[in-house]
């Protein structure tokens, strides 16, 4: 897999944190697990065997993160947003978000 051969040109045994940056899916009415499945596979197993510590997204809408973290067994701990591209962003108080956060990690570990 191309995680693997990039570690060896780095000399590298693992990595901390591994993005899935994907290029423009069709629109979130398709499943995006079509396009995924077999490349998210192969990330779940580099997690099982100790190559990558957590795995992350990018570039997913709010429907196709949510048919990912169904579906997969190594769950995306990471969902980087492009605000840009992306959606709007209900306002949100700080300490809701922090206590938001807080019950993330402690719902994961």
């Amino acid at each position: 897999m191309f995680v693997c051969v990039a570690l060896t040109e780095l000399g590298l045994s693992k990595v901390h944190a591994l993005f899935l940056a994907f290029p423009a899916l069709p629109n979130s009415s398709l499943k995006v697990l079509e396009h995924i499945t077999d490349l998210w596979r192969e990330i779940e197993l580099l997690v099982k065997e100790g190559v990558a510590e957590i795995v992350g997204v990018a570039d997913l809408d709010k429907t196709q993160l949510e048919e990912l973290y169904e579906w997969a067994s190594v769950k995306p701990k990471v969902d980087q947003v492009n605000l840009a591209h992306c959606c709007t962003i209900p306002e949100v108080s700080a300490s809701d978000w922090i206590a938001r956060w807080i019950a993330a990690i402690l719902s994961v570990t």
